[in-house]
């Protein structure tokens, strides 16, 4: 399993997310096991999303599928998305 982030702008948040949850059927069988969704305190519409992902390959493969783009345009993001996968540094309590 990995970690990816993904950071977008979007036109309008209570747009953006119905087109998001119902993406959840092409996510999870393409490899998505959790979507964790966070917005910037000061810009609503400054989108961050979580993903725990079943590997690398496959999170790589989804974000450049054409339906996602299709997905994307229709939902609202503004530009191009952030993409960074993730390695576990340290764990720390607390």
């Amino acid at each position: 399993m990995v970690k990816a982030l993904v950071n977008h702008k979007v036109a309008d948040y209570n747009t953006w997310l119905p087109h998001f949850e119902k993406h959840a059927e092409k996510r999870v069988p393409a490899g998505c096991l959790k979507a964790e969704v966070f917005r910037n305190s000061d810009d609503p519409n400054n989108v961050f999303i979580l993903f725990d992902w079943k590997d690398a390959d496959s999170f790589k493969k989804f974000g450049e599928s054409p339906d996602l783009a299709e997905t994307m345009k229709a939902a609202g993001v503004m530009g191009p998305p952030t993409m960074t996968i993730l390695e576990s540094a340290n764990n720390y309590p607390g």
